[in-house]
């Protein structure tokens, strides 16, 4: 998990702080705060998103990852959604082509597609013992 944040970012230009980017350009849409929509007939490379909530009913040909904050699918994502704090939905008619993460009970409609695992998992252990590596290192 930690490996594919880390990747998302790595060559991520971020957006400065809004609420509103424009997903469509070259390269991933990262956020600091605010929100993030993927509207119907849009598409971006990938979503990462550090504090607040992601919609996306377009398509990101990467992955949706969102720090504080729930994930909405009503569209197509080729690779994971994972939500750290919060829930990830994906609504009927959607599909994702990775597993589905999140540290509220995922929400998965009958009529969705998820290609791999849907799983809750409690990151705080994660966040706590990476804390305490930091602070030794």
């Amino acid at each position: 998990m930690a490996a594919l944040v880390v990747l998302a970012l790595s060559g991520a230009t971020p957006v400065a702080a809004q609420s509103d980017p424009a997903p469509g350009a070259d390269g991933p849409t990262v956020v600091v705060t605010g929100a993030v929509t993927v509207a119907e007939g849009e598409r971006t490379d990938a979503v990462v998103i550090l504090d607040g909530p992601a919609e996306i009913a377009g398509r990101v040909e990467g992955p949706v990852v969102a720090a504080n904050g729930d994930i909405r699918v009503t569209g197509t994502v080729d690779e994971d959604v994972v939500a750290f704090n919060g829930r990830a939905i994906i609504e009927d008619g959607a599909r994702v082509g990775g597993g589905v993460v999140s540290s509220r009970e995922p929400r998965v409609a009958s009529g969705a597609t998820v290609e791999d695992d849907v799983e809750r998992v409690r990151f705080t252990n994660f966040f706590n013992t990476l804390g305490w590596v930091l602070w030794l290192v």
